[in-house]
């Protein structure tokens, strides 16, 4: 939920980490690193598929509702967008047509 990547969020804060909040349309994600210098990633699927890639910044201070508009405005702007559903659906055609 987005309410568990604000956690998230407070915590890598907290903690000092760098963190890099990004909406990428079907994903809203945190970009963090590790004591070592790992990479992280720590996301959430969205409602919606739109081709890769596709960033902008990601502001959680907003509400939910705000969250979703924004990112249903951005991703309703690009030509490759639609539902995460109707995405799934498609790959599942194609995979069957490539398997056959």
């Amino acid at each position: 939920s987005l309410s568990q990547l604000r956690e998230m969020e407070k915590r890598l804060r907290q903690a000092g980490a760098p963190i890099r909040p990004i909406d990428h349309g079907n994903a809203w994600s945190i970009y963090s690193s590790d004591p070592e210098g790992n990479g992280l990633e720590i996301y959430l699927d969205s409602l919606w598929y739109v081709a890769q890639p596709h960033a902008r910044h990601l502001d959680l201070s907003l509400s939910d509702e705000e969250i979703y508009f924004q990112t249903e405005k951005a991703v309703r702007a690009d030509p490759t967008w639609c539902t995460g559903q109707e995405w799934q659906e498609k790959l599942r055609v194609r995979l069957r047509a490539d398997h056959n």
